[in-house]
C-alpha cells in the first residue's frame, strides 16, 4: 500500500489572504461600479450625452421655448390676434369671438386722431378690454400645472423629441416680460432626469470624477450643470447605496424623476445596461474572477 500526505497549510494561507482582500477592496469596487453604472445611465439618458458634446441642450432649450410661446403668447407673436380668438372663444363663447375676428378682418380703427392721423386698431381695442377686466377669464399669469397638463395632452413626437403640435390651444395671454421669465423658469429644469442619476452617484459617496485612469474608458466626469440641477431640486432626486456581506456585496442606484423612464426609453436603457456591466467586467474580473455573487439592481 502507497500513502500520500498532501501538505495544503500554504494554499489554505492563499485561500484565506485572498478573502481577507475581497472583504477590503468589495466596498469600494462596488462603489466604483456604482458610480460607474450610474454615470452610463446619465450619458444615455435623453438627449445623450456624447463625447463631442456631454451636455447637448440647445435644442432642448429651443424646444421649451416654442411649446412656452405655443401655450403662452403675447402681441409681439406675429400670429398673436388667432390666440386671442381662441381664448376669446373659450372663455366668452361664439359670438365674442366672431366680434372680434369681425374687427380683424374689417381692420377698423377708432380712437381717431387727426393731428397724427393715427387711429387704434379697434380689434385690438376689444381684446384689451376683455383682457384687463378684474373678472377677466384669460389668464394673465402663466401656470405650471396647466403648462404640464397641455404637454401631457397635445406633445407629439417630433424628431424624436416631444414636442407642443402646432394646434395646442392657447393656455393664456402674457406679456413678453412675463412670458420670457417662465421660459427662463422651464429652461432651468432641462436635464433634471440626468441629474437623478447624479443624485444617486452622490448618495453613494466616494470620488466623483475619475480623470487619471490608466485606460481611457475608466475615465468619466459628470457635466458641471447636474450639480446645480440637483442643488436645485434636492438630493432626494436620486439615491444609492452599497451593501456588503463577507465576500458577498451589492449595489442599487435608483433616478426618482418621475418621468425617468419616458427619458430613458428601453433601447437606450439597454445600451447604459450593456455599458455598466462591462464596466463592472472591467472592475471584477481580475479579482472576482468567476464569481458569482454580484447583484445588480438597476431601476
Amino acid at each position: 500500500m502507497i500513502a500520500v500526505r498532501v501538505q495544503n497549510e500554504r494554499l489554505k494561507k492563499k485561500a484565506k489572504k485572498f478573502e481577507e482582500n475581497v472583504y477590503k477592496t468589495l466596498p469600494n469596487d462596488l462603489r466604483l461600479a456604482g458610480k460607474r453604472s450610474a454615470f452610463y445611465f446619465m450619458e444615455y439618458t435623453t438627449p445623450v450625452s456624447t463625447k463631442a458634446n456631454q451636455w447637448p441642450m440647445k435644442a432642448f432649450n429651443e424646444r421649451v421655448h416654442a411649446d412656452v410661446k405655443k401655450a403662452y403668447p403675447t402681441k409681439s407673436d406675429d400670429r398673436w390676434k388667432s390666440s386671442a380668438y381662441e381664448l376669446i372663444k373659450a372663455g366668452y363663447g361664439e359670438a365674442k369671438a366672431g366680434e372680434f375676428w369681425h374687427a380683424v378682418k374689417s381692420n377698423s380703427q377708432d380712437n381717431f386722431n387727426p393731428e397724427t392721423g393715427e387711429g387704434r386698431n379697434t380689434a385690438e381695442t376689444i381684446f384689451d378690454k376683455i383682457r384687463n377686466s378684474s373678472v377677466s377669464k384669460i389668464k394673465k399669469k402663466p401656470d405650471n400645472a396647466a403648462y404640464k397638463a397641455l404637454r401631457d395632452k397635445h406633445s407629439i413626437v417630433r424628431r424624436r423629441t416631444l414636442q407642443l403640435s402646432k394646434d395646442t390651444p392657447p393656455d393664456g395671454f402674457l406679456i413678453d416680460s412675463r412670458r420670457d421669465a417662465f421660459v427662463k423658469s422651464r429652461q432651468k429644469t432641462i436635464g433634471l432626469a440626468k441629474a437623478g442619476w447624479y443624485a444617486a452617484d452622490s448618495k453613494l459617496g466616494g470620488q466623483k470624477n475619475y480623470t487619471k485612469a490608466r485606460a481611457e474608458e475608466g475615465k468619466f466626469v459628470w457635466p458641471q450643470p447636474l450639480r446645480k440641477l440637483m442643488n436645485l431640486f434636492g438630493a432626494g432626486i436620486g439615491s444609492g447605496f452599497v451593501s456588503t456581506s463577507g465576500a458577498y456585496g451589492r449595489f442599487e442606484i435608483t433616478n426618482h424623476v418621475r418621468y425617468i423612464w419616458e427619458a430613458l426609453p428601453d433601447h437606450l436603457k439597454e445600451a447604459a445596461e450593456k455599458q455598466s456591466r462591462n464596466a463592472m467586467r472591467i472592475v471584477f474580473e481580475l479579482r472576482y474572477k468567476n464569481r458569482k455573487n454580484l447583484d445588480l439592481m438597476m431601476k
